[in-house]
């Protein structure tokens, strides 16, 4: 009996083999031979995580890369869900107490991204934080005025603090600042502290990330010094000229230079990247979302210089239009 249950097993490891032996010789026929294709794209891999810190889905998407002389420019689509954030207008009339003030905000969606899309071709930004954002000599955000019943202040100073953001391809940003020591300032007239005086931003900036980046403002030297200098040797140029931002105060990069003197350029108007080779680059996306949907069957065709293929994009509304009135207030 025993010999038997022992045969009867056999007989089935026998027929299983055999099957997956002929399956596989069948793929073998099925296909022919080909070698590996070896293109400079196979290891691009897409990523997606949750962030830990903002809790937001964030998604990046590789669409190609060019090799360059010293510096490489790979282009990539990355994606935020944290889209949604709050700005102070300051005080409005009302309030708990009649004749008294309360604080109003304001949603702001998709700040400097297209509805929390970015490339890795965005020209790279300076963002003065501390000239946006003043303070009261108490250390609360300056009231723009528009409670007639907010008390009458007890001076016309302000404080601000030396403080930057820089804004990097793919959506990251460093903080920076010369000190933390609040500078105060007449607003009734031409203060020298004024941080409306370009004095006051020439210093040298730390990151306070521990990323090692270093920015030094300096617009006493011939040419003028913009420069942001990063741990592996390479440093960004910035414009001599204020622009701004969604009303944000910034300066935008004009090349980017590696420690071999390899030189990638930028130009914020066109919105353009010239690399080490010379190629001309457009971004995927434009800094901002269109108005509306893309029309249907007529999508946004991306193609990269030198490369066989293209993207094909489309925006269009997730919730439709109804819904995101209702987000707004509409």
């Amino acid at each position: 009996m025993g010999s038997k249950k022992r045969k009867s097993k056999m007989n089935k490891h026998f027929v299983i083999s055999t099957l997956l032996i002929l399956i596989a010789a069948a793929g073998g026929f099925g296909q022919g031979t080909q070698n590996s294709t070896d293109t400079a794209d196979d290891a691009l891999r897409g990523s997606g995580r949750v962030n830990p810190s903002t809790l937001g889905m964030e998604i990046n998407i590789p669409l190609g890369n060019f090799p360059g002389r010293g510096i490489n420019v790979p282009i990539s689509l990355s994606y935020s869900s944290k889209v949604w954030g709050m700005k102070s207008l300051g005080l409005i009339d009302g309030g708990i107490v009649s004749g008294g003030c309360r604080s109003f905000s304001d949603p702001v969606y998709a700040k400097n991204s297209a509805s929390g899309w970015t490339t890795s071709l965005a020209v790279p930004y300076i963002e003065y934080v501390g000239k946006d954002n003043l303070f009261t000599t108490e250390g609360f955000p300056l009231a723009s005025g528009l409670c007639v019943n907010e008390p009458t202040p007890n001076n016309n100073y302000a404080t601000y603090i030396r403080r930057l953001l820089i804004h990097v391809p793919s959506g990251g940003t460093h903080e920076l600042r010369a000190d933390d020591t609040p500078i105060t300032f007449d607003r009734s007239g031409t203060d020298s502290y004024s941080p409306w005086q370009q004095h006051n931003w020439d210093r040298t900036y730390w990151a306070v990330d521990g990323s090692n980046i270093r920015y030094i403002e300096d617009s006493t030297t011939t040419p003028a010094t913009y420069r942001l200098l990063m741990p592996d040797g390479s440093s960004y140029d910035f414009s001599e000229s204020l622009d701004s931002i969604e009303e944000a105060t910034v300066r935008k990069a004009t090349k980017l230079t590696d420690r071999n003197g390899n030189l990638t350029t930028y130009d914020s108007q066109a919105g353009t990247v010239t690399d080490t080779l010379g190629r001309l680059l457009t971004p995927p996306i434009t800094p901002t979302a269109p108005t509306g949907p893309t029309p249907v069957g007529n999508p946004v065709v991306y193609t990269l210089p030198g490369m066989t293929g293209s993207y094909k994009f489309s925006w269009k509304h997730l919730k439709g239009e109804s819904a995101a009135k209702r987000l707004n207030g509409f």
